[in-house]
């Protein structure tokens, strides 16, 4: 968020996103719990009272919306590929992958490169005029392409 307070470039990319507000408000005992648990820490604890209820209601709907899951796994300086097991699984958001399509047998897998760049790579033959699409989920076919 605080990224976005302060580059506007990022900020119009991210402005194309979408963030499902209104599904997320038919949600109702999330959104209470979000407004107890999240914008009040943020804007007491955190000091960041500037932040208004809708920015930060933007910035989760971004990222619930967005940002795909991913492993601890990277790519080594080499362009080798380092799998280091689940280490951990964290939820990430590229501006520039978020309009990739979900498909539960993607041609592509994301990499995190050792420079924090997340890199797509082909799984198979893709056509001219094909999408390219991604798992959402994190069930990507990681291990069958090792």
């Amino acid at each position: 968020m605080m990224a976005m307070e302060d580059d506007p470039i990022l900020r119009s990319r991210l402005d194309l996103l979408m963030e499902h507000r209104k599904e997320r408000q038919e949600e109702e005992e999330n959104w209470a719990l979000t407004l107890l648990h999240v914008i009040a820490p943020l804007q007491t604890d955190l000091n960041k009272s500037d932040w208004s209820e809708d920015f930060i209601q933007r910035s989760i709907g971004l990222i619930r919306t967005n940002a795909i899951q991913t492993l601890a796994s990277c790519c080594s300086k080499d362009r080798t590929d380092v799998f280091e097991g689940e280490l951990a699984t964290v939820r990430v958001l590229y501006p520039s992958m978020s309009p990739m399509s979900h498909s539960c047998m993607p041609n592509t897998r994301t990499i995190q490169r050792w420079d924090y760049i997340l890199e797509a790579r082909t799984l198979k033959k893709v056509r001219q005029g094909d999408e390219f699409t991604i798992s959402y989920t994190g069930k990507n076919i990681l291990s069958a392409n090792r």
